[in-house]
């Protein structure tokens, strides 16, 4: 008898472990069998391909969806937090983003990983904020075409030409480092588009060189040292700019326990540093765009005829709702929301921008084929210059130079994902997902989805999914489009148009993920779309992007924060 007990004792308890300390389930939904069956989940499996690859997303799907060759697949925790669900179908996180948006919303793990830097920036709340709306709204002309190709396109021009004039210093057939220089012109363009005032860092960058090749040439023949001013000012908000990177990679590096990584972080005297910089530099931007402001007629400010850049438009915006409110407006130098979005937008605006432009470079060195093509047809379209202006880039059709364009934003995956999270009891191809499930999807298209069954579809996607598969596009999307997507080929993106014989970027021959969509997606995508056009357009007419050494060809990758090229690298000859 003593024994039956001890038995049922020892099962009993086995009962509770099982169900207290491994992992969670949920039920239907593809995971590791193995991984069930220890406490630490997938853990074991995840790290030793961090490690590897020094790509955390990618080994998020190669433990998961990749491994059991499945669009979904839950990733195992130890017991103390639930699985993440892991989605990797190009047409159902596009559904997700873009129709099914009030069944999902920012994932509280992501939430905490950027509040603690920016607890009231737009990106740092959900949904249902009270404010988000309003929040959205301020900047929502801030961001038009009109807006941008009237204030903004001058500054991105300007920053390109002075980019150009720094490479041209550098056109050797010495390979040498382009990510920082991209970084340095992309923060140039956003700066002055977003505050007025000129960065001046590319210009420093060329002063540099100027000075090291002048005093190497003066050291051969006895002449004097001249001295250079020092960093603009504005390197300060980009060194915070960099520090709060590091601070999301570390939070995303450690996905389980972000939150109590982030308030450890929050304590720490660097993090008051950023916090005090922050509120000064920002908050000396905002004063001044006041008292340009301030010096207006008020019919004049109304109109916005006068508005210099997104941050005039922005208090334009803000008095004019104080008027109609009849509240008193606040102090915008005291304006913590107008403070951490401000901050939020160069964040946002610069770094993404340039690491593209980085996988762009490299590109067009790995397929020689399309830069010459690429070379031809901006050729044909500005035969008699090589810098066109930034109305002749925006306002030409060029086919091939849009499809290069979003070729290098799907293959290059530089935001490689994003999180949610279930505000309602919901159904995920086929699957059963309960309220409050966060959900990785993978945005990098850079191989064939997995099968699906159609009616596992939900209605929006297989309504959505019909024009891939009837109509003129048809065969392009099963004959190009979805062909070999591991590798650069920008004819995915094009179709001959029926009417004129001609050929035409398809915006709709993949689903466009690189900046997410819907009412969460990325409020700066026709800025950056904007910037990478000029940039990309005036440096294949202006130079010739060499084949690099052996050692530098490789396209291997490592992921912090962002997904970037481990050699970021080109060697020029100037056209």
């Amino acid at each position: 008898m003593m024994y039956v007990v001890l038995l049922l004792g020892s099962l009993a308890l086995a009962f509770v472990a099982r169900h207290r300390f491994y992992p969670r389930l949920y039920a239907g939904i593809p995971y590791n069998k193995h991984s069930a069956n220890r406490l630490t989940g997938d853990i074991p499996d995840l790290t030793p391909i961090i490690k590897a690859t020094n790509e955390y997303s990618s080994a998020l799907l190669a433990v998961t969806t990749e491994r059991l060759r499945r669009p979904l697949a839950q990733l195992l925790f130890p017991a103390l937090r639930p699985p993440l669900l892991i989605l990797d179908d190009p047409r159902e996180i596009e559904d997700v983003l873009v129709r099914r948006g009030r069944e999902f919303d920012r994932a509280p793990v992501s939430m905490h990983i950027l509040r603690h830097c920016f607890r009231n920036a737009m990106m740092t709340q959900f949904n249902t904020a009270p404010g988000l709306r309003d929040q959205k709204r301020v900047w929502a002309d801030a961001f038009g075409a009109d807006f941008l190709r009237r204030v903004a396109a001058p500054s991105i021009y300007q920053a390109t030409l002075e980019l150009l004039e720094l490479w041209h210093l550098k056109a050797t057939s010495r390979p040498f480092r382009v990510l920082e220089d991209f970084h340095n012109a992309t923060f140039d363009a956003m700066w002055v588009a977003l505050t007025g005032e000129k960065a001046g860092l590319i210009h420093h960058e060329i002063e540099k060189l100027q000075h090291e090749q002048s005093q190497s040439a003066a050291s051969g023949v006895g002449g004097r040292e001249h001295l250079i001013g020092p960093s603009p000012h504005e390197h300060v908000i980009k060194k915070e700019v960099e520090y709060v990177n590091g601070m999301i990679a570390k939070g995303f590096g450690s996905i389980g326990l972000s939150r109590l990584a982030q308030m450890v972080s929050a304590y720490l005297p660097r993090h008051r540093q950023f916090r005090r910089t922050v509120d000064t530099e920002v908050g000396l931007v905002i004063r001044k765009a006041m008292d340009r402001f301030q010096r207006l007629e008020t019919d004049y400010s109304e109109a916005g005829e006068g508005d210099t850049c997104m941050m005039d438009m922005v208090l334009r915006r803000k008095v004019a709702e104080a008027g109609k409110s009849g509240q008193p407006l606040m102090d915008p130098t005291k304006d913590k929301v107008l403070i951490d979005d401000t901050f939020m937008m160069i964040l946002a605006g610069y770094d993404t921008t340039a690491d593209a432009l980085t996988w762009f470079v490299r590109y067009m060195e790995s397929y020689p084929e399309a830069q010459t093509k690429l070379r031809a047809v901006l050729k044909a379209a500005f035969p008699d210059t090589k810098t066109p202006s930034m109305e002749e880039i925006l306002g030409t059709d060029i086919p091939y130079l849009d499809a290069v364009c979003e070729e290098t934003f799907r293959l290059g995956g530089v935001a490689k994902g994003n999180l949610r999270s279930t505000t309602v009891d919901t159904h995920i191809l086929g699957h059963f997902v309960p309220k409050g499930t966060e959900l990785f999807m993978n945005f990098h298209v850079d191989h064939a989805p997995y099968p699906v069954d159609e009616e596992d579809r939900s209605a929006s996607s297989q309504a959505a999914g019909k024009k891939l598969t009837v109509g003129k596009g048809a065969s392009h999307y099963k004959a190009v489009a979805i062909r070999d997507l591991g590798s650069f080929e920008p004819r995915r993106w094009l179709v001959t148009d029926e009417k004129t014989d001609k050929e035409v970027f398809d915006a709709q021959a993949l689903p466009q993920l690189a900046f997410g969509g819907g009412y969460r997606g990325c409020s700066g995508r026709k800025l950056a779309a904007m910037e990478f056009r000029t940039v990309a357009a005036l440096l294949v007419l202006n130079f010739e992007l060499l084949e690099l050494p052996e050692a530098m060809k490789t396209l291997k990758t490592h992921e912090k924060m962002l997904r970037l090229p481990d050699m970021p690298f080109a060697s020029l000859r100037a056209l």
